[in-house]
């Protein structure tokens, strides 16, 4: 008889039935908060270059405050203007702010501390950074989040977690994170133009060509107000010939011009489609 049977033994038979009742259910591979499985993970993440030192303990204490941490939610702040982002090297910057991403999403409790903000501005991260595999899992991240609090209309302003960079770079700053949220959902638009559903009830789509397009989201109210840029901003590199041809007028699926080119600033949003 092993030490935790013979400390039941002594317990009254109804208490009893209730612990080897929660034994067994934390003895299952899979529980609502799968906390071995986290554990496993944060095994991996501390030992694989990121913490060094005793990996086992520091995430033993990783899932502890992700247990009793308070506030509820991960803390969210305004991300740098775009030019500091610009400034890393190409795919440094993830890899300095956002080392274990990836790997993060896989908790499900890191998955429910997190916020659509949070979200929103990896997004905006991952466009000024042109890192376009991020920009893509994280829109598909944010599109499984089928809550009300993520949707893009709900976003709210991100002038609330922080203050804008000064002069002209907060303007470009405010611009692009305006552009990424209107750019947002027309992207939800398209998936849901092509049959995907937020629920992962997925629907065949129609077979009109092209397909019908309708506005199901929409982007928030404080981004309408924001002004177009007076000088163009190349958030990516333009090919000259490509700009010289007049086709930075082109449409885009809604039928209207992408949010980016109604204030000036062209960057690549195909990321933002990826299904």
């Amino acid at each position: 008889m092993g030490l935790f049977e013979r400390a039941l033994s002594w317990l009254p038979p109804k208490l009893r039935r209730k612990l080897m009742r929660l034994r067994s259910r934390l003895r299952q591979p899979f529980t609502p908060l799968e906390l071995r499985l986290s554990l496993g993970v944060l095994r991996v993440v501390h030992a694989d270059g990121y913490h060094e030192s005793f990996p086992v303990a520091r995430a033993c204490l990783h899932l502890a405050r992700l247990l009793f941490r308070l506030p509820w939610y991960h803390p969210c702040h305004l991300p740098p203007p775009p030019s500091e982002i610009m400034a890393y090297p190409h795919r440094q910057y993830f890899q300095t702010h956002h080392t274990a991403l990836l790997a993060e999403r896989q908790l499900p409790l890191w998955r429910w501390r997190d916020t659509a903000s949070r979200s929103f501005f990896r997004i905006y991260e991952g466009l000024c950074a042109d890192h376009h595999e991020y920009v893509g899992y994280e829109t598909e991240y944010f599109w499984y989040h089928n809550d009300p609090a993520w949707s893009p209309e709900m976003l709210p302003d991100p002038r609330e977690f922080g203050d804008l960079a000064a002069g002209e770079e907060g303007e470009r700053q405010l611009a692009v994170l305006a552009s990424a949220a209107d750019a947002l959902a027309d992207a939800f638009n398209w998936r849901y133009m092509h049959g995907c559903r937020r629920g992962r009830n997925h629907v065949e789509p129609s077979l009109a060509r092209p397909p019908v397009y309708k506005a199901v989201f929409k982007g928030p109210a404080w981004a309408a107000s924001v002004p177009r840029l007076p000088t163009f901003f190349e958030l990516h590199p333009v090919d000259p010939e490509w700009k010289a041809s007049g086709e930075d007028n082109v449409v885009n699926y809604s039928g209207d011009l992408c949010p980016f080119w109604k204030r000036n600033i062209f960057v690549e949003t195909g990321a933002l489609r990826t299904v």
